[in-house]
């Protein structure tokens, strides 16, 4: 049986650059082209009609402000809309105005530029059916529910000392993510499905520097967890997430209380800055088996030797399996190496970080 295809709306001004999306768009079986605009008067007269799934959006039209548009179009409609502009800053503010992603314009016509950007829009395009900016209820504080239950067994209420503990504990642990081609919608579909009650998120994916900026705060829209960008010295704190910075390597080092991150060295590293192997590496020496570390999809090695030195030194590793990823590269070369606990699709990695940390916030409970 035949799914229900994807309908895709797109506002772009050059004729020539419509019939390359297009293309790139009906390529794919789960895509296809509801329709089309050149100007913005035309896309407010078209989308009610038409009625798409997801929009694509060129921020620079002959009639009017892309910017503007784009908040027409959520306010009226509450529609996905994928921005595609070649505007670092003016991809930020859509993001803020309510756009669900961008993708960089491809600039020139490089065979393996071209491909890339093909596989990030159909994937970003896809994406888009199921994400919504949902942010999950906030747990009830532990102290209300030591109360209750108090209120219930006529135990003693005055147990608070074992949540401070608790979040001790969490402080000690760290969660090191690596990303290349596919892992801003990989990444994006994992933290999503994580509650903010985990320990403290540091996420190196490849990425322009401009764009890094945009993308976590994309992040912050869309999953429970806090996300932002990396700011030299800044801790990594339970129930958060740091985004490397594009352009400048990360690593985190022990603090007085957990760790912090260290925004440095714009120097590459294995052809990459940020690079994954850094963070891991970091990671490793810093936490040890205080850590959990993710490798996810993208061409080449970066991530492999790094995840192999957590590994070894105590720490819990995942890896995104082959049938899920866009490019095997970077978890085949981990796997290869010995460094991969367990190889899972997306939803079974945010299921396996969530249960594994149940299980360790269990055992140290029992301690108390």
């Amino acid at each position: 049986m035949i799914k229900k295809k994807i309908r895709v709306f797109m506002i772009e001004d050059s004729r020539l650059y419509q019939r390359f999306l297009r293309q790139v768009i009906e390529s794919d079986d789960c895509l296809t082209v509801a329709g089309a605009a050149d100007s913005g008067a035309q896309a407010l007269e078209s989308i009610p009609e038409l009625r798409p799934d997801v929009i694509t959006l060129d921020l620079q039209l002959p009639d009017c402000d892309g910017l503007v548009l784009l908040k027409e179009i959520v306010e009226k409609w509450e529609l996905p809309v994928v921005v595609v502009s070649g505007d670092a800053g003016a991809c930020a503010e859509a993001i803020r105005l309510g756009a669900r992603d961008f993708i960089t314009k491809m600039q020139d016509a490089e065979p393996r530029t071209a491909e890339q950007f093909r596989l990030l829009l159909k994937l970003k395009l896809k994406m888009q059916t199921d994400v919504r900016p949902v942010r999950p209820p906030s747990p009830q504080p532990a102290e209300t529910v030591l109360r209750a239950r108090a209120a219930m067994t006529g135990e003693n209420a005055a147990a608070p000392y074992r949540e401070e503990a608790a979040a001790d504990v969490k402080r000690e642990q760290i969660i090191a993510v690596g990303a290349s081609l596919g892992g801003t919608e990989t990444t994006l579909q994992i933290l999503r499905q994580l509650p903010d009650t985990l320990p403290g998120i540091v996420i190196v994916q490849h990425m322009p520097p401009e764009y890094t900026g945009a993308y976590a705060m994309r992040l912050d829209r869309c999953c429970g967890l806090a996300v932002h960008e990396a700011k030299n010295g800044e801790p990594v704190l339970p129930g958060t997430a740091l985004v490397a910075m594009g352009g400048a390597q990360l690593t985190i080092y022990r603090a007085e209380q957990g760790y912090r991150v260290k925004v440095g060295s714009t120097e590459k590293y294995g052809g990459f800055c940020p690079s994954v192997d850094v963070l891991f590496r970091s990671v490793a020496e810093a936490a040890g088996s205080a850590a959990l570390g993710v490798i996810l999809t993208g061409m080449g090695r970066d991530g492999a030797q790094g995840l192999k030195a957590m590994h070894d030194a105590g720490a819990y590793t995942l890896g995104q399996n082959r049938e899920t990823c866009a490019v095997f590269g970077m978890p085949d070369a981990a796997e290869k190496l010995g460094a991969v606990d367990r190889l899972l699709p997306p939803d079974r990695i945010a299921e396996e970080i969530t249960r594994y940390y149940a299980r360790y916030k269990k055992s140290e409970d029992e301690k108390l």
